[in-house]
């Protein structure tokens, strides 16, 4: 069999099952709730066409290739059937022969004239096999019936070919001597399939239906009204073969049967039409097959008759179909030059039938009771048995499910079922919802911080009442859009305009219009796309978070632990905090690795105060600063009389005042060779020497390290134990420098300021341009030089107001300069000098490129010259 007669367009199938419920053979599978033809099961029988109300069901196009064959150099011959004068009513068939002519048809023949040889051989068969019954085969869809749903009625068939068949080698017997083609057309979809079968091959070229016939005439005539050639002259009417009365009246129910009277009694003949009593027949034949034995022969008929196909488009009932086509055959004249066919060829009417069956797995009862209950069938009267799904019953359907042809939400009440589960889910999924948007509004109203929703374009959704104290203003006196409450003056600029401009959160000072200083933080709402929907601003007052801080500093001093927290605003110091954090959670030890005075100190207090030995004791050695002869003794401590001038008591090295506290060891890198042995030994052992004592002393400590050199580096030059590194270099934390993270400068200055003003006892404030100034200096010396600048401004600025000219020239200088130009603050050797420019030119390349291919490119330098540099510069992985 061909593939894709019928297939089916899912754009338009809509869940109706109409072509489930209108299939004799159930050959329509269900998947993902459309339907699809089972190719192997259908019988061609054009049903689904017939009832598919959305015109989903689509027959394999033969209109293409008929226009190709009419526009080529063969005789083209067409083969049309009677029942086209139902189709074509009122049309009459002289009109319907010319439009055939105008087509490019070169000859017309009745495939009633191949009925006429069929209905002889029919009655000379039977005649030969008395033995038993016989089964038409006229209708190509109730032979696939047989074929493919019940093989072993297979021997009843009449083995003679369709009278389209016997027609079609006519004609071929008729020009065996010159190159035609022939072009069957007809009402019938499972002609489509019978003239690419293989005994068949070469004896129609292609099948057209009706309506498809129609469009290519009305395209023909639609091509005619646009052309510009002049009138064709008249032709030599076309070669238009008719039949008789005889073979005319095949496409009739019982038509065949009525040449057949004459030599069997009506009683040895029956007549079957029309899909349902067909099924019944084959379905009563196959399980009473001896009762048929005093039958001579039935003719079937899937359809009512050849003029109730699935592509007869005529809306009249069987009955004025009927009229129509006797009025037909009894016609004298048909056509003004009509031949009547006389000739009697010698053609091979016979054909063979095989069986081509697809096995389908057959369930037993307990399967089906388990998917009935799966769509809550549980009992007998579960069983509506209401057909909406297209089978007859909920068993059947079923069955069907458990060959994987139709799925259980075909099942509609079921599905009813289902809908009303779930819409009282969504209903208390919708109280629910309204207790949390309660308790949402709830506490939004009940927070301190003044918070703000907005949208991307800063129209205002929502304010609490805490931001309208804090702003005193009413609900009338808000504005629908943000940018009106900086035309006011009451919020400038605005922290969540900011944050949507540049897709981060922000936080800043911002300043009142009644004076009051708050901090400002603009966080932005990102949907699943990653797209900004809109901005939650959240702005607290300064002078509640000092007081806060106050008495949090107060509590710290009563419990004998203080941690005086960090600033920081930039992401790249929130990576760092949030390694801290985690890091903090457990006791591993972390090296901290950074320039000088990047904050090393700050953050290994931040851990110390996260760790679960936050309350113990948190000492800082520096290892570059105690001589080399008394860091044994001040790391390990020393016992009575070790040495002269000991203590009589003896000392306690510093890993024993961190006993149940944090130990930081700065300047690691400093750390002479000889003490990385008792070093590692100590933090392998756990337990620490004195000097001069005979016994071992556990010490519980964690250990945070921190360095400004390449400690990889060291270790291949020799200069470090490769043992220690090791075992420091658990936890690694790289601090940024301070111009890596730009966001932090404004903050710390704005907070040394403060610390500076309550150390000296004034009220200095910046100037508006001097932000910009910070924001734009290098910082070589980092946050500690930072630090130390703003204590100069703030202890030799006359005036309260700190303005640009009390910074030192060459911070003033860095103004309008590129971020990334070298600044030397000071006379240093030329080499110093040299080197560091160096590494600020190769830190910036590969950081804005991340390639050493791409930065020797830049720098016109090869790119081994740069992966060394880079080694040696501790930024290379």
């Amino acid at each position: 069999m061909s593939d894709g007669i019928i297939t089916t367009d899912s754009s338009k199938c809509r869940q109706c099952y109409s072509c489930v419920r209108n299939c004799p053979v159930k050959a329509v599978k269900i998947k993902d709730g459309k339907a699809q033809i089972i190719q192997s099961r259908c019988i061609q029988c054009g049903n689904c066409i017939k009832y598919c109300s959305r015109g989903a069901k689509i027959v394999r196009d033969g209109a293409l290739s008929t226009k190709r064959l009419l526009s080529g150099k063969k005789k083209v011959i067409a083969l049309i059937a009677p029942s086209f004068a139902v189709s074509f009513y009122p049309i009459s068939e002289s009109e319907v022969i010319s439009q055939l002519q105008s087509l490019g048809f070169h000859e017309v023949w009745e495939t009633a004239i191949g009925a006429e040889y069929v209905i002889d051989y029919v009655a000379a068969y039977i005649n030969m096999h008395e033995d038993k019954p016989m089964l038409s085969s006229a209708c190509l869809a109730f032979v696939n019936l047989v074929e493919r749903h019940y093989p072993h009625l297979i021997d009843y068939l009449i083995p003679v070919c369709s009278p389209m068949v016997a027609t079609g080698r006519i004609i071929r017997e008729k020009y065996k001597n010159e190159e035609i083609a022939i072009v069957f057309m007809g009402p019938c979809v499972a002609k489509k399939d019978e003239i690419v079968q293989a005994q068949f091959e070469g004896c129609i070229d292609e099948v057209i239906t009706f309506p498809e016939l129609k469009q290519l005439i009305d395209n023909g005539k639609n091509e005619k009204d646009k052309s510009d050639d002049k009138k064709v002259p008249d032709r030599e009417p076309i070669k238009y073969y008719r039949a008789s009365a005889k073979g005319r009246s095949i496409p009739l129910s019982g038509g065949l049967m009525a040449h057949l009277d004459q030599d069997y009694p009506h009683d040895r003949l029956l007549n079957c039409d029309g899909i349902q009593n067909c099924m019944e027949l084959v379905q009563y034949f196959n399980n009473h097959e001896q009762s048929f034995y005093d039958l001579k022969m039935c003719d079937t008929l899937m359809c009512r008759g050849c003029i109730d196909g699935a592509f007869i488009d005529n809306d009249g009932s069987i009955f004025d179909k009927r009229k129509m086509l006797l009025d037909f055959i009894q016609q004298k004249e048909n056509a003004p030059l009509g031949i009547a066919y006389t000739d009697q060829l010698k053609v091979d009417l016979t054909r063979h039938f095989s069986e081509s069956r697809s096995p389908i797995a057959e369930p037993d009862e307990a399967s089906i009771k388990r998917i009935l209950a799966g769509i809550d069938k549980l009992e007998p009267e579960d069983e509506l048995n209401c057909g909406a799904c297209g089978y007859d019953s909920c068993k059947e359907k079923a069955i069907a499910v458990y060959q994987g042809i139709a799925e259980v939400e075909m099942c509609m009440p079921y599905l009813l079922a289902k809908k009303n589960e779930l819409f009282d889910a969504l209903s208390q999924r919708f109280l629910t919802i309204n207790e949390l948007n309660e308790q949402l509004n709830g506490i939004f109203e009940s927070s301190y911080d003044g918070l703000m929703v907005c949208d991307v374009l800063g129209n205002i959704k929502k304010v609490n009442a805490a931001w309208k104290k804090m702003f005193d203003m009413e609900d009338k006196e808000i504005p629908c859009n943000i940018s009106e409450l900086e035309k006011q003056g009451v919020i400038y600029p605005s922290a969540a305009m900011l944050a949507a401009r540049e897709k981060r959160r922000l936080t800043f000072l911002q300043e009142g219009k009644n004076g009051k200083k708050f901090i400002a933080t603009g966080n932005p709402i990102i949907d699943g796309n990653g797209e900004i929907t809109g901005v939650v601003t959240n702005i607290r007052d300064i002078e509640e978070l000092n007081r806060l801080r106050y008495n949090y500093h107060n509590d710290n001093q009563k419990t004998g632990s203080h941690f005086a927290g960090i600033i920081a605003n930039s992401i790249e110091f929130g990576e760092v905090i949030e390694l801290a954090s985690q890091a903090a959670k457990y006791k591993s030890t972390v090296l901290l690795l950074g320039e000088t005075g990047v904050g090393k100190d700050v953050v290994a207090r931040f851990i110390h105060h996260l760790s679960s030995v936050k309350n113990g004791p948190f000492i800082k050695v520096n290892c570059g600063a105690i001589p080399e002869n008394l860091i044994e003794s001040e790391l390990f401590g020393y016992a009575s009389g070790a040495f002269t001038g000991a203590k009589r008591e003896g000392k306690k090295g510093f890993f024993e005042l961190a006993d149940g506290g944090t130990i930081f060891l700065d300047e690691i890198g400093d750390l002479p060779l000889s003490m990385q042995v008792k070093l590692l030994q100590v933090i392998q052992d756990k337990k620490v020497n004195r000097i001069g004592a005979g016994t071992s002393k556990a010490v519980n400590v964690r250990i945070v390290a921190a360095t400004n050199k390449n400690l990889q580096q060291m270790v291949k030059e020799g200069e470090f134990r490769s043992d220690l590194y090791y075992r420091l270099n658990v936890v690694p934390i790289y601090i940024p420098p301070l111009r890596e993270r730009k966001d932090d400068i404004i903050p710390l200055a704005y907070h040394f300021l403060k610390v500076f003003n309550r150390q000296y006892e004034c009220n200095k404030e910046f100037s508006p341009d001097v932000p910009s100034v910070l924001r734009k200096y290098y910082w070589p010396g980092n946050v500690r030089e930072l630090q130390n600048i703003i204590e100069r401004v703030v202890v030799t600025s006359k005036q309260s107001m700190v303005m640009c000219k009390d910074f030192p020239p060459y911070i003033c200088a860095r103004n309008g300069c590129q971020s990334g130009t070298i600044v030397v603050n000071d006379i240093v050797p030329l080499r110093e000098a040299i080197d560091e420019v160096e590494k600020q030119i190769i830190h910036q390349a590969y950081k804005a490129y991340g390639n050493t291919y791409k930065v020797a490119e830049i720098l016109g330098v090869n790119q081994s010259t740069v992966v060394r540099k880079l080694k040696k510069l501790g930024k290379h992985s």
